[in-house]
C-alpha cells in the first residue's frame, strides 16, 4: 500500500515537477458496520447516543427522516435507516437528499472521532493517517457500486499528502 502510493507519487513528480500536494480517493469499508452496531446498541439501551451522551441522530434529524423513511414515530427512525441502507436508497432523490447531511456528519464522526488504541477505527483511514496523510474531504455517493454502498454507504474520503 505505502510503497504503491510512493511509487505513484514518484511517477507524477517526474511528469509534473511542480506538484507538492497529492490526494487519494479511498473507501470507508467499516462505516456501515459501525453504524449498524451503534443502532443495535442504541435499541438495546433505548438511547441512540455516543458514549458522551451526544445523540448520533438528533431530534431534528429524526423529524426530517420520518417522512422519507416512512416512519410513524421518531423512535422508528434508526431501524428504518438501517433497513433503507440495505436497498437502493441512493436512487430515491428525496431519501438521498434527506440522508446526505446526516450520513456525511456520521461518516465524519466515524473517521475523526472513533478510535481504537488512539488510531482511527477504520482500517483504510488508519493506513493513510499512519503514513502522514490528513483527511481532507468526504464525497457523497462517490462509490455507488454494490460494494461501496454495502460497506460505506457510497461515501468516499480524500486523504491529502504534502510531500
Amino acid at each position: 500500500g505505502n510503497f504503491l502510493i510512493k511509487r505513484v507519487v514518484e511517477v507524477l513528480r517526474s511528469e509534473f515537477p511542480g506538484i507538492e500536494t497529492f490526494s487519494t480517493l479511498s473507501p470507508l469499508p467499516g462505516f456501515r458496520r459501525w453504524l449498524a452496531e451503534r443502532v443495535v446498541l442504541a435499541e438495546e439501551s433505548e438511547q441512540f447516543a455516543d458514549a458522551g451522551g451526544a445523540p448520533l441522530i438528533d431530534d431534528i434529524e429524526r423529524e426530517v427522516l420520518m417522512a422519507p423513511l416512512k416512519c410513524n414515530s421518531p423512535l422508528d427512525v434508526p431501524a428504518a435507516l438501517l433497513d433503507a441502507l440495505n436497498g437502493p436508497w441512493h436512487r430515491e432523490e428525496g431519501l438521498s437528499q434527506a440522508l446526505r447531511p446526516i450520513l456525511m456528519r456520521l461518516a465524519a464522526r466515524y473517521l475523526a472521532l472513533e478510535k481504537r488504541r488512539g488510531r482511527p477505527l477504520d482500517g483504510v483511514a488508519r493506513f493513510h493517517v499512519r503514513n502522514g496523510a490528513e483527511m481532507f474531504r468526504l464525497n457523497y455517493l462517490a462509490d455507488t457500486s454494490r460494494r461501496g454502498m454495502r460497506n460505506g454507504a457510497g461515501i468516499m474520503v480524500n486523504y491529502r499528502d504534502r510531500l
